[in-house]
């Protein structure tokens, strides 16, 4: 049995808390809310996880410390929740290794492992991969890859998580990992969009795979390696976002085109879509290195342009001058 803290109860967090549970270890998962870690202690369950029963081996703290003490501590916070608690973590009283499972970045050209790896100095590890957590806490076969510089590191944690309905892999590749986790969600909202304008498989389709060649002259610029791309954190976690109503980001894709009242969805999203955090911090960057990411930055200005509508942009999209398919792929 190891003792693992998970800071971070999200549905994906208390998820990634729960498999551990499953597997025999003594897990202590911190909640931001007092409520939230009564109903997890007394009842098992969770507002954002409807039907499941976690574990009740799960203990429940509000109090940050009582998960230091541990041989691994899961960060289950988003990008946007890390920086605003960052100063609550007591990162010098850290010593067991970290795995981070969001997937999203601090700032245009710092991933969260670059942002980390400032505040603490003992290996660093993240998950990533097309891993939904209803289904996985309905205990549904899923599959998912963790990505480590150490490679010790990342087999103890391929061990702790893996069982019967979660598959973990590994790679060494921490940068490609993260990749695919931190764009793929710009593809989801794109996704929902077009399935809330009911522009069909087809569109969807074309849209994802057109997608795939951004996401490979994205691996090349930030230096990934290239048959990471192809692999759970990227295709994987690609097909299984744009693909699914459960994704938040497919979710405000949908949103803005059904109900395109900005106030709305603005309202509704708390910062805590990846994907539109990511377009919205990386847009410059990406314009001035002059990257070709038509479909991303066609994102981008469904969100930073007011006066464009999304049919607008689609047929920009399809208008664009004619090429063959593999032209340019990087």
């Amino acid at each position: 049995m190891t003792t693992i803290g998970v800071i971070g109860a999200g549905a994906w967090g208390s998820v990634v808390a729960n498999i551990l549970a499953d597997n025999g270890h003594d897990v202590c998962l911190w909640c931001y809310k007092e409520s939230i870690a009564e109903k997890i202690a007394n009842d098992q369950a969770h507002h954002r996880l409807p039907g499941i029963q976690l574990s009740k081996k799960i203990t429940t703290t509000t109090q940050l410390s009582d998960c230091y003490d541990v041989e691994l501590l899961v960060l289950g916070l988003s990008s946007s929740q890390l920086i605003a608690y960052e100063n609550d973590i007591d990162w010098g009283q850290i010593n067991a290794p970290i795995l981070f499972l969001a997937k999203g970045i601090i700032e245009p050209q710092w991933f969260i492992s670059d942002w980390l790896k400032q505040k603490f100095s003992g290996d660093i590890a993240v998950l990533s991969g097309p891993n939904l957590a209803l289904e996985i806490a309905k205990r549904k076969p899923s599959a998912s890859v963790v990505g480590a510089t150490n490679p010790l590191v990342a087999s103890d944690i391929q061990a702790l998580l893996s069982n019967h309905y979660f598959r973990v892999y590994t790679s060494n590749d921490m940068r490609g990992v993260q990749c695919g986790g931190i764009f793929k969600n710009v593809f989801a909202i794109a996704a929902g969009c077009i399935d809330g304008l009911e522009l069909g498989d087809n569109a969807k389709s074309a849209m994802i795979t057109r997608g795939m060649v951004e996401l490979k002259r994205l691996f090349s610029f930030f230096g990934a390696e290239d048959s990471t791309v192809w692999g759970l954190s990227g295709l994987g976690d690609l097909i299984a976002t744009c693909s699914s109503k459960q994704s938040r980001n497919w979710q405000l894709g949908y949103t803005v085109v059904t109900n395109p009242d900005r106030d709305t969805w603005e309202s509704s999203n708390r910062g805590q879509t990846e994907g539109l955090r990511t377009i919205r911090l990386m847009s410059d960057m990406l314009v001035n290195e002059s990257l070709n990411l038509p479909i991303i930055m066609s994102v981008g200005r469904l969100f930073l342009t007011e006066k464009i509508s999304p049919q607008e942009i689609i047929q920009d999209l399809m208008e664009r001058g004619l090429k063959s398919e593999f032209d340019q792929l990087i």
